[in-house]
């Protein structure tokens, strides 16, 4: 059929005698652009230019920049290119389909079957029937899985806010040697969380840091692994750091020097130890209301020292005794003490009328039992009582089993009847918290008291003597 260089030329089908009906169906060719046109209802539902472009729906095939394309445009709310085959049937809800709806582009497969697809001949993804992708596998076993050849990586780059690929973006996979990978290529964090909340992350320095957010070397709440081989951990209101050992005892914690141990802290029982490893180095256990010495991780008897020469301790502070060179009733030092005694007495007989004083002073020193009292008595009047000197007010009480005790006397503007042959002065106890004085007499050979008559009314004494405690 020929037609003008200008018009259309047209086959017409159709099934009346009159009206539309009788061109209802048509193939029509338009030699003005060589635009060939496929009609059903009385409209055109196939395009194809002069190009070989095909469009199906009524719409021009119009160019989009490439040399050949299928244009499909429904008049209403969806296009589709539906496949089929005998295998799948030919309903719409068997086969493959590509679908457009409502501004909308779908990838429809129907069937229970892979969606595959394909480079250079050769499968690189699919989506499986139950929505696991497989990226280099035909066997996916999790939402995505991507797997490579042997010797070569696995790797799922991301890049965002403009970030480059290889060199500021970020890196999750396998690389050839296996070897796994969550890596960050730009100078920043790497983040880890859970419920929506970080958790922990290394920052770009490559310090650890767990519930806290930047590195400052423990100020602030939060666990850091820092970078430069140290550990912070810092709590507000509670312990940092709690170590468990269950099942048996034994070191809890070890401390090495150079890969060997030289300490360690753990437990036995309900004892708590801090000892050294190393041969003859000392620890400390723990006990019950007690402290035991270790030597070389091991319980030891005497065998440790406290403080040295050269390296002593200060002050030692104890409510109880010391055992010193054994271990009995009769090792125990349980007192040590310095101290004043308050307002030493003098009395003659038992009595004290008149006696008053210018200067009363006393001082002591008590080891154990055993006690050195000092004074010094200045008298301003002797006072009319009479008869043998006793010291009162003694700061201890004297021991009943006492007899004499040792003493050094100084006497000072004493009486003219102050003996003066005499070899030697003892203190002789005559009560609970009282002493006599006694002389000896060199020329008759006795023992006796001193009394009212040796003292004028500005006399001096001046003495110590030691005695045992009750």
């Amino acid at each position: 059929m020929l037609t003008t260089t200008n018009g259309y030329n047209t086959i017409h089908f159709g099934d009346a005698t009159s009206g539309t009906g009788r061109y209802a169906g048509y193939v029509q060719y338009n030699h003005t652009d060589d635009n060939l046109f496929l009609g059903t209802g009385g409209a055109t539902k196939v395009t194809i230019d002069s190009s070989g472009n095909v469009g199906i729906g009524g719409a021009a095939a119009t160019a989009s920049g490439y040399s050949k394309y299928l244009h499909v445009q429904a008049t209403s709310t969806g296009s589709s290119l539906h496949l089929t085959d005998g295998t799948s049937g030919h309903g719409a809800s068997d086969g493959f389909e590509l679908l457009s709806y409502n501004g909308t582009a779908y990838v429809i497969q129907r069937e229970n079957s892979p969606l595959l697809l394909y480079t250079n001949d050769t499968e690189r993804m699919r989506i499986d029937s139950t929505g696991k992708v497989g990226i280099g596998t035909s066997s996916p076993v999790s939402k995505l899985s991507i797997q490579s050849p042997s010797g070569q990586n696995a790797l799922l780059e991301i890049a965002a806010n403009g970030n480059t690929l290889g060199s500021t973006s970020a890196l999750y996979g396998q690389d050839a040697v296996g070897n796994a990978y969550a890596w960050q290529r730009l100078n920043g964090p790497l983040l880890l969380g859970t419920n929506n909340t970080e958790r922990m992350r290394i920052d770009s320095s490559g310090n650890l840091l767990v519930g806290k957010t930047s590195a400052d070397f423990g100020s602030s709440v939060g666990f850091e692994a820092n970078a430069n081989d140290t550990v912070y951990a810092t709590r507000s209101g509670g312990a940092s750091l709690t170590l468990n050992r269950t099942s048996s005892d034994g070191d809890i914690a070890l401390f090495r020097k150079d890969g060997t141990t030289v300490g360690s802290i753990g437990n036995d029982g309900n004892d708590f130890y801090v000892t050294g490893s190393v041969s003859n180095i000392a620890g400390v256990m723990f006990a019950n209301s007690k402290m035991m010495p270790m030597k070389s991780g091991s319980n030891a008897d005497g065998q440790s020292d406290l403080g040295s020469s050269s390296y002593r301790w200060k002050d030692l502070y104890l409510s109880g005794g010391v055992y010193l060179g054994g271990t009995g009733s009769a090792n125990k030092l349980d007192d040590y003490e310095e101290g004043t005694w308050t307002n030493p007495t003098i009395d003659f007989g038992g009595g004290t009328t008149g006696i008053t004083y210018i200067q009363r002073d006393g001082w002591y020193t008590k080891i154990g039992r055993l006690v050195t009292v000092g004074w010094e008595i200045v008298l301003l009047n002797k006072g009319t009582s009479t008869g043998n000197l006793h010291l009162g007010n003694l700061p201890f009480t004297i021991a009943p089993s006492q007899r004499q005790v040792a003493g050094d006397f100084y006497f000072q503007f004493m009486a003219s009847s102050f003996p003066t042959g005499a070899k030697s002065f003892y203190g002789n106890p005559n009560g609970t918290n009282t002493g006599g004085v006694a002389y000896f007499n060199g020329s008759s050979g006795t023992s006796l008291s001193l009394n009212d008559t040796h003292f004028g009314n500005s006399s001096y004494w001046y003495g110590t003597f030691t005695y045992y405690v009750a």
